[in-house]
């Protein structure tokens, strides 16, 4: 009971206690696990291009969340898009665009190599915080951030290799905007990003109407998973990190949200269309995941 409870207060108090904590672990673990599946959903498109695919899931995660937004502060909704300052109109397009590039990964690409990638945003993340906030950087840090370097570099070059780099740069940019809104929402700790999050998504909708041209004409099929994307790994995925990530650590929202789907990503593509990645690839992820991991342990010790 003293559990439930105190899933049911994530959001309304800013106090962690230990039921608090572990309401939020588990919360973040769900939200890392709807995420997961987002590269099985692009696998079963039928015909939409990555734009229209885009278009569909930006205006269903932009409308759920914003519901959400609604039922949480009612009349004050506008009000709360006014107060957002330049930081986070900024952070909102960052990530916006981010999720484009996301979609154009995983659909030039194997889901291991974006996924792999992906787990490497704390890093740079980390060095983005170090140029702008200055936050300090210990060795072990950055001694996981050359190991996680090594891992993509072994990635990249095999997608060289393998005439599937595109994807994989498609990869490096959408972790350089996401890991410039991470700095952004870092330097912003006590403001509500929900509805820069709800912006971005519109912004994902609108690049991916004019990377389509305005063709909209997909199947239903593909029409239900931009929708399932939209709630499962958008809304689903946003909420969980936005109401629990207050009450655990850094290193914990940092194994939680990259270490899963990274894991898990891959694995469901494996079981369900037998998507095998490269032996480089798996050897880059293994690096980067263990820097991760490293990096991670380190701080939770500390």
């Amino acid at each position: 009971m003293t559990f439930l409870r105190a899933f049911a207060d994530l959001s309304r108090s800013a106090r962690t206690t230990p039921a608090r904590h572990r309401a939020a672990v588990a919360l973040l673990a769900s939200g890392a696990v709807s995420i997961s599946f987002g590269g099985l959903i692009v696998r079963g498109l039928e015909d939409a291009s990555p734009w229209q695919f885009n278009a569909v899931r930006g205006v269903v995660g932009g409308v759920a969340l914003l519901l959400v937004l609604v039922l949480r502060h009612r009349g004050k909704v506008i009000a709360h898009f006014r107060r957002m300052e330049s930081p986070a109109w900024f952070g909102a397009g960052c990530l916006g665009v981010a999720a484009l590039f996301y979609i154009l990964s995983l659909t030039h690409t194997t889901v291991a190599n974006t996924h792999f990638a992906m787990s490497a945003a704390p890093f740079v993340t980390a060095g983005l915080a170090w140029l702008v906030l200055r936050e300090r950087l210990h060795r072990v840090a950055v001694l996981a951030m050359a190991v996680a370097f090594c891992g993509i570099v072994v990635m990249v070059a095999d997608g060289l290799g393998a005439g599937r780099s595109e994807g994989d740069w498609y990869a490096l940019m959408a972790v350089l905007l996401f890991s410039t809104y991470g700095v952004i929402a870092r330097g912003m700790r006590d403001a509500n990003l929900l509805p820069a999050i709800i912006v971005a998504a519109f912004i994902t909708m609108a690049g991916g109407i004019a990377g389509s041209l305005g063709d909209l004409h997909i199947s239903m099929h593909d029409i239900l998973l931009g929708a399932t994307w939209g709630l499962l790994v958008g809304l689903a995925g946003d909420w969980c990190f936005l109401t629990g990530v207050r009450h655990v650590t850094g290193a914990e929202s940092m194994l939680l949200m990259m270490m899963i789907p990274s894991v898990l990503g891959p694995l469901w593509v494996w079981i369900f269309i037998h998507e095998v990645p490269s032996m480089p690839t798996l050897v880059g992820g293994v690096l980067v995941l263990a820097a991760l991991a490293g990096w991670a342990i380190r701080d939770l010790r500390a």
